[in-house]
């Protein structure tokens, strides 16, 4: 089947690491201290916590998703690398809890 023609796996995996020193792309970047209260802050593993239904669902979990979306702190109107990076992580992220949902709670899965 066309499952089986594993050519050119490697090479979709391959990482390029020709400008992996760390931290010389990021020399502009300055260390803030951050102004929330750790002490609210509540750490969730995700290993043990996986994607799954929670219940929201049409308004309720586009909500969700806009905050998510919106609280940063970038206030530019050009986006910078950072907050690409940032937006491909939270698309990547929602992308990956949707795939997850879809793959547990697909019609007819009783």
């Amino acid at each position: 089947g066309p499952c089986d023609d594993q050519a050119g796996e490697g090479e979709l995996s391959k990482v390029d690491r020709t400008n992996a020193a760390v931290g010389q792309s990021f020399l502009a970047w300055v260390d803030k201290k951050d102004a929330d209260n750790v002490n609210n802050m509540v750490y969730i593993n995700l290993l043990e916590n996986p994607e799954r239904f929670t219940g929201y669902a049409g308004l309720s979990a586009a909500r969700v998703w806009k905050a998510i979306y919106d609280e940063n702190c970038f206030v530019s109107q050009e986006l910078c690398l950072e907050e690409r990076v940032f937006y491909r992580l939270i698309s990547g992220l929602q992308a990956s809890i949707s795939t997850h949902i879809a793959l547990e709670f697909r019609v007819g899965n009783g």
